[in-house]
């Protein structure tokens, strides 16, 4: 038995205990539905993630829709939306603790988060069966959202659609030979699969497969660089990564002089790469579904208002935070009720709802529709859309 499976069978314990231990599972989802059916008060939403650099906008993406929301007098009837904002720090651990106080929370009826995969995934089982809507901004790993859970979504594409989307533009730039280098993480782990798959399937070549973990530095990443540089010709390195460590493989190719092309994933898609390598990361792409440049008025608007609020742009994790409260609050009006299954109900039977990134609709795995996937280059200190 390997590790991964191993640390999967002891979460899946340790939250059975959980169950058994601190709260009746089945109890208190019906006492929170309860509750909720007669709650003329605050609507309570929770909000968690790791609160820095990289996804810290997240949380004031929520709490600006939030606050649009209650300005023009909230929900159903006037009830207000009360935000509780938790910081997981990328932490499993602290992930689980953060789950069992929310359940503990009988007036909280959804939560948005978490952001990474390898915390909403074993958090998600929490919030299904102590009856609570989760609905996560960035967590892409596609088995959150195919465990028969029908309380849990996300409003980002899954591994599955950025990877196809990727391989697709590789195969229309000509990248025909191509090096993946993930973290061994949730992830990463699931894109590059996913990226692997739709490679194989258009005809491309991946040459060769490396991963590094979460502890890896300089030293590792320049001898899996050095050994391709001088073992294996090829035509880009597809990386799947995060912040700020992925940055740190840029800088090191282009220090090795590995001249082509890097293709990330949509956790590259951040100022942090900039303000960590500087002119490293001129050409890199990312793949991306939103960008300050998106002509839709709502867009504009949101883009004024957001350095009203907080003296700086927004970026994709504050527009996934908007967008994930935003269409929160519509499944509570669709189904006139703030009780979780009625808001799950909702939430799939929404018909395009128009987000800052599109429409708006869920299948019957909690998975957003047709969220329209495209890539960005770096240049010159910002990203730019790639129009073809």
């Amino acid at each position: 038995m390997n590790f991964k499976m191993t640390q999967q069978i002891l979460i899946i314990l340790l939250a059975g205990l959980f169950f058994t231990g601190c709260l009746s599972s089945g109890s208190t989802a019906e006492k929170r539905a309860q509750v909720a059916e007669k709650a003329t008060g605050e609507i309570v939403i929770g909000v968690v993630g790791p609160w820095d650099v990289t996804y810290g906008l997240v949380k004031d993406g929520v709490k600006m829709a939030a606050d649009e929301i209650n300005r023009a007098g909230g929900l159903l009837g006037g009830r207000k939306l009360k935000i509780i904002a938790k910081n997981d720090q990328r932490s499993i651990d602290a992930g689980q603790i953060i789950a069992q106080q929310f359940a503990e929370n009988i007036d909280m009826v959804a939560v948005i988060g978490h952001v990474n995969s390898s915390i909403s995934i074993p958090t998600s089982i929490m919030y299904q069966y102590y009856g609570m809507v989760m609905l996560s901004p960035l967590s892409t790993n596609s088995r959150l959202t195919h465990q028969g859970y029908d309380k849990v979504f996300r409003n980002v594409p899954n591994n599955a659609m950025f990877g196809r989307s990727q391989a697709e533009f590789c195969s229309r730039k000509g990248f025909d030979r191509i090096m993946i280098y993930h973290l061994n993480d949730d992830y990463a782990q699931d894109l590059s699969n996913a990226f692997e798959i739709a490679a194989g399937e258009l005809g491309l070549t991946i040459v060769d497969r490396l991963s590094y973990d979460a502890l890896s530095d300089v030293r590792h990443f320049k001898s899996d660089l050095e050994y391709w540089r001088d073992t294996f010709k090829f035509d880009a390195i597809f990386l799947a990564g995060l912040m700020p460590q992925a940055a740190g493989v840029v800088a090191d190719a282009r220090k090795l002089g590995i001249k082509v092309p890097i293709i990330g994933g949509d956790a590259l898609n951040t100022s942090e790469l900039f303000t960590e390598v500087g002119d490293y990361a001129e050409g890199v792409y990312s793949a991306a579904i939103y960008h300050l440049d998106n002509d839709l008025p709502k867009n504009r608007e949101f883009v004024l208002n957001f350095k009203k609020c907080y003296a700086r742009l927004p970026d994709r994790c504050a527009a996934q935070g908007y967008d994930a409260m935003q269409v929160l609050a519509a499944a509570i009006t669709k189904a006139n009720s703030s009780v979780p299954d009625k808001i799950a109900r909702a939430l799939h039977e929404l018909d395009n709802y128009e987000g800052l990134t599109g429409a708006y609709s869920f299948d019957d795995n909690g998975d957003v529709n047709n969220r329209p996937i495209f890539m960005l280059v770096a240049r010159e200190g910002r990203f730019e859309i790639v129009k073809k």
